[in-house]
């Protein structure tokens, strides 16, 4: 496996996970949250860094057999979680094809 197929299979989960209605967005990680704290405070001062928070800081994907993808999504409001989890366990597993997957989908947030 290249380094080029695992970010491929990243970007693909992350897109998935992004279609299914009650997704609100993939939870960022910590270098997303400073580079969008540090946006934010060049917008209300000196200048307007517009870069957005990564968007595939929410999912961790590691090959073997089968392969284990890890999806941390934050929740729409009047959206259950168990139907959005199940929702994007099953975009996660069809973005793999013919590929064995095991697949965690956790909620770290509602807005």
């Amino acid at each position: 496996m290249t380094g080029d197929e695992r970010e491929q299979r990243v970007a693909a989960v992350a897109a998935a996970a992004l279609q299914v209605p009650g997704v609100a967005f993939l939870k960022p990680g910590l270098a997303g949250r400073l580079r969008a704290s540090a946006s934010a405070l060049a917008r209300a001062g000196r200048g307007s860094d517009r870069r957005q928070t990564e968007p595939t800081a929410g999912v961790r994907v590691r090959p073997g057999s089968p392969w284990t993808a890890e999806v941390y999504i934050v929740l729409q409001r009047g959206h259950r979680a168990l139907d959005v989890t199940r929702g994007v366990r099953s975009a996660v597993v069809d973005s793999f094809g013919e590929t064995p997957v095991r697949v965690t989908v956790t909620v770290s947030g509602m807005v």
